[in-house]
């Protein structure tokens, strides 16, 4: 295991020699076009379109070349060539009513018909208290049916979605609620991330359609979530040409990929705990003094530290402290499902590491049980305040409602979590290096109330490195520098282990 992940770093002066065989001098605007379009010294190609302020709009650019420029967010998209849709403003109930109109299968339907219920029927209409809570209902059940999508369009319908003109649709929703509802506007990115994987005409439609220059600003955009998001729609629409890029489904978001001539030689998957997010759980600490969202430390940091070329994914889902309606999702139905877009993904083709925090780790515990292929690429494991034996404070989570299975599996006496634990240890020497991190502060709770949230002796794994860092439960994945020990941990055994890291 490790000669396979030292030999890349031996090869480095190859990969330089290669590389600069491959950097042509571009004397003209054709070249450039050409060397674009065969992915061939892509950034000299770029760049000396963007300088040369070359009229791109008349030039044939393939899909892959489009997807790429929007990738790096260049301005170049914003003198492509595109299809117009028709122009129109339309307004909520309209965008409503196209989403329901939409022909797709027989569950689709049931899923319009459940959701059309008569709103707000004991208020009178013409009232402002009634325009608000019109306008929340209709906001509510219009996320439910891009919710649904979300679901339909992991499995096909892209074809039969863009010839009903779904592209429109998508930006007119994302125009309108980019500002003022960032769930619809996110599933709205999701469903096109689903639709432009899955074949070459629904890839080419995207990139020839105005959604071109809306990614390239998003890649540009302050705000992680749109840069991400961006990111994974160009990915996917490359992924159908490309087969070093995978696709990434639904739960799975991609923060980091070396460049085109260095294929990666290792992965590195974060997933993050109950209540976190892809989007903010592995932000660098926040500083009154800075003005913008703080930078994604493994996506920032860890490529520059690491002499390898390493890929960095991470594992999203919704978790809550609470449960009233609606499907139940366990631990083990999430790890099978996370397992199969992991592997989606390439986990499983080169060494894998896994950071996880919190909940995250009894995630990683379960997802090695259930899959072998994932679980034989394992090289390492860091466990980030992980309640092995649960936490003391679960049980008052939900204080006076019904507790999630989230929280419920967290309990001291929870079953589940203390057969996973034994089952995981029969495993846990197939795995070359694992090292856990535990609390030591306080963190707030419930009622002005503070505690450890997860001890050191539920967070102690019988194997490996143990460190115990100075910081509360929500702040101990999030170092403020490169000399912040939170930082150390994953660099030392970890990662300097494999890579030579000093």
């Amino acid at each position: 295991m490790l000669m396979r992940l030292v030999a890349p770093f031996s090869l480095g002066s190859l990969f330089a020699t290669l590389k600069g065989r491959r950097d042509e001098k571009i004397q003209n605007t054709v070249q450039a076009i050409a060397m674009l379009n065969q992915n061939k010294n892509t950034k000299a190609a770029v760049e000396y379109l963007e300088k040369t302020k070359a009229d791109v709009e008349f030039c044939i650019l393939n899909t892959q070349a489009r997807f790429r420029l929007a990738l790096r967010g260049s301005p170049l998209c914003n003198r492509t060539a595109t299809t117009l849709a028709e122009k129109s403003v339309k307004s909520v109930g309209m965008l409503e009513n196209a989403i329901k109109r939409l022909i797709i299968d027989d569950k689709w339907e049931e899923t319009v018909k459940w959701l059309i219920p008569h709103m707000c029927d004991e208020d009178d209409p013409s009232s402002y208290k009634y325009f608000l809570k019109r306008r929340r209902s209709q906001d509510l059940r219009l996320n439910r049916f891009l919710s649904q999508l979300v679901i339909i369009t992991e499995t096909g319908f892209g074809r039969e979605l863009i010839n009903q003109d779904i592209l429109a649709l998508l930006l007119e929703l994302c125009n309108h609620y980019r500002e003022t509802n960032h769930s619809i506007y996110l599933n709205t990115l999701k469903i096109l991330a689903n639709i432009v994987m899955q074949n070459d005409y629904c890839a080419t439609a995207v990139a020839n359609s105005e959604w071109l220059p809306v990614l390239a600003a998003m890649a540009n955009s302050q705000v992680f979530e749109e840069v991400l998001m961006a990111e994974k729609i160009c990915n996917n629409g490359l992924s159908v040409f490309d087969s070093s890029r995978k696709p990434l489904k639904t739960n799975i978001y991609e923060l980091f990929r070396p460049e085109d001539d260095q294929p990666p030689t290792v992965d590195l998957v974060l997933i993050h705990g109950i209540r976190g997010s892809v989007f903010w759980t592995w932000r660098e600490r926040d500083n009154s003094s800075k003005t913008l969202r703080s930078r994604c430390w493994p996506r920032a940091w860890l490529p520059e530290d690491v002499p390898v070329p390493m890929r960095i994914l991470a594992i999203d889902y919704l978790s809550s402290l609470v449960h009233f309606v609606g499907v139940v999702e366990t631990l083990s139905t999430r790890a099978r499902k996370f397992a199969v877009e992991l592997r989606t993904a390439g986990i499983g083709d080169r060494p894998v590491l896994f950071i996880c925090h919190s909940m995250g780790g009894l995630l990683v515990k379960r997802i090695l049980l259930d899959d072998s292929e994932i679980r034989r690429s394992t090289m390492g494991i860091l466990f980030m305040a992980t309640p092995h034996r649960g936490s003391p404070y679960a049980m008052y989570a939900p204080l006076g409602v019904r507790p999630s299975d989230d929280v419920k599996l967290l309990y001291q006496q929870s079953t589940i979590n203390r057969q996973l634990h034994q089952d995981f240890l029969k495993i846990i020497d197939t795995v070359p290096v694992i090292s856990s991190v535990a609390e030591t502060e306080k963190a707030p709770f419930i009622m002005r109330q503070k505690g450890i949230l997860v001890p050191p002796e539920s967070a102690y794994l019988e194997r490996g490195a143990f460190y115990h860092i100075n910081d509360a439960h929500h702040n101990i994945c999030k170092p403020s520098n490169r000399q912040d020990r939170i930082y150390g941990v994953p660099r030392s055994p970890l990662i300097s282990r494999f890579f030579q890291v000093p």
